[in-house]
C-alpha cells in the first residue's frame, strides 16, 4: 500500500473519532438530563406532601373534616356553618407557558388582576395561592384547562346563612378561619375543637325575636335620619338574651374591615346615658337605706331649683306624688328630692357596690 493511501486512511480514522467523541457528548447529556428527570418525577410522586389533594371534576365525594363547630340559635337556626370551598394554587416550576396559563385562568376568574397572577407564575417560589373560595362551577372550569402545575386545595369557608342578622353577636373568621371577634373567637376552644364536630354551640338568641328588633331599629333610623341605633330583648326570669342588634351591621361573608363603624357593637362599646332607667337604683338605695317608706309623699308641684339647675317633670302631675307614683310617673322632681332625703353619701356607696363608679375598658 502506498503511503498516501496509509494517510488517507489514517484522516478517515481520526475523522471517526471525532465524530464520535462528538456523539458522546449530546448522548451523555440526554442521558443526564432523562435521569433527573426520573428523579425528580419519583421525588414528586413518593417524598412530597405539601397539600396535594387535587379535586378531579367529577372524581368521588372527597370526607371533608370540619373545620369549626356549627352556631346555631335557642331553636335549632344555624347562624354559623360550613361549605367545602376550594383554593387555587400553583407550583410556578411545573409551568411552561406562564402567558398562556394567565390568560385561561383570567378568563375563567375575570375578577385576578393578570399582571399579579403572571407574577406568581414565573415566580421562582415552590408554593402560592391565587384564589381562595371557588364556586364548584369554578373548580370544573379550572380543573378543564388541564394545567399540572395548577392545585385545587381542599378547604371550608365558613359562612352566615342569615347575613348581617346577628352579626355582632357572631362576629367573623379570616380568610384562614381564624377567629376575629364575636362569638367565633370567644367560644373558640369549643369551636375549633375536632372532637365537637357534631356538637353545635347553641346560643340563647332567637333569630324571630332578632329579625323583629332588627327591622324595628332599621325604621327608627329611616324616620329619624338616625347615625346608628342599637336593642336588647332580654328574658328577664332567666337574663338571657334573646336578642342584641347593633346597626349599621355588617355581613361575615363579604370582605370585612375592622376599623370601619359599621363593626362597632353599640350595645357594649359605646356610653349612653341611663336617663330615667337610673331612677330604679335610686328607689331601690332609698327603700334599702330605711330612711323612705313606699307610703312617703315628695312635694313635686313646682319645679325643684338645685343650684343654678332648675329640675322639671316631662310630665308633671304638679302634686304630692307617693314613692310608686314617683317611679311609675318618672318625676324627675320626686326622685331629686328622694336623693336630697337620704343623702348623696349614701348614694354613692350604694352605688359604689354595682361597681357603677368604676371605669372600665372592654375589649
Amino acid at each position: 500500500m502506498r503511503s498516501a493511501d496509509l494517510h488517507i486512511e489514517g484522516a478517515k480514522f481520526a475523522a471517526i473519532e471525532v465524530a464520535r467523541n462528538r456523539l458522546i457528548v449530546p448522548i451523555f447529556l440526554f442521558i443526564l438530563g432523562f435521569s433527573v428527570l426520573v428523579i425528580r418525577l419519583i421525588s414528586i410522586s413518593m417524598f412530597e406532601n405539601i397539600s396535594d389533594q387535587i379535586i378531579l371534576a367529577g372524581s368521588a365525594k372527597v370526607e371533608i373534616v370540619q373545620d369549626r363547630v356549627d352556631i346555631m340559635d335557642r331553636n335549632g337556626i344555624i347562624l354559623a356553618t360550613n361549605l367545602s370551598a376550594p383554593s387555587l394554587a400553583v407550583r410556578p416550576r411545573m409551568i411552561t407557558d406562564p402567558e398562556d396559563v394567565a390568560d385561561k385562568i383570567v378568563a375563567v376568574l375575570p375578577e385576578l388582576n393578570r399582571t399579579r397572577v403572571l407574577n406568581k407564575l414565573k415566580s421562582s417560589k415552590h408554593f402560592l395561592y391565587l384564589k381562595r373560595n371557588l364556586s364548584p362551577t369554578q373548580v370544573w372550569k379550572i380543573n378543564a384547562l388541564g394545567f399540572p402545575g395548577l392545585i385545587l386545595e381542599e378547604a371550608e369557608k365558613r359562612v352566615y346563612p342569615q347575613g348581617k342578622l346577628a352579626s355582632h353577636v357572631l362576629g367573623y373568621v379570616d380568610v384562614d378561619n381564624k377567629p376575629q371577634a364575636g362569638v367565633e373567637k370567644f367560644f373558640n376552644e369549643h369551636l375549633s375543637n375536632p372532637e365537637r364536630t357534631d356538637d353545635p354551640l347553641f346560643l340563647s338568641l332567637d333569630v324571630r325575636v332578632q329579625h323583629v328588633m332588627r327591622e324595628e331599629l332599621s325604621f327608627a333610623m329611616d324616620k329619624f335620619s338616625a347615625k346608628g341605633g342599637a336593642g336588647i330583648v332580654m328574658d328577664v326570669r332567666t337574663g338571657e338574651i334573646l336578642a342584641m342588634t347593633s346597626l349599621p351591621d355588617f355581613d361575615g361573608n363579604g370582605s370585612i374591615q375592622p376599623g370601619a363603624p359599621e363593626m362597632k357593637n353599640r350595645n357594649i362599646l359605646e356610653p349612653y346615658e341611663m336617663g330615667s332607667g337610673f331612677k330604679t337604683f335610686t328607689i331601690a338605695m332609698a327603700l334599702d337605706s330605711g330612711v323612705v317608706k313606699l307610703s312617703d309623699g315628695f312635694d313635686a308641684t313646682v319645679p325643684l331649683k338645685v343650684g343654678r339647675r332648675t329640675i322639671h317633670d316631662d310630665h308633671a302631675k304638679k302634686r304630692i306624688l307617693s314613692v310608686p307614683e314617683i317611679y311609675t310617673y318618672s318625676s324627675n322632681i320626686g326622685a331629686a328630692l328622694i336623693i336630697r332625703e337620704v343623702g348623696i353619701e349614701h348614694q354613692k356607696n350604694y352605688l359604689q357596690k354595682f361597681g357603677m363608679l368604676t371605669s372600665r375598658v372592654l375589649n
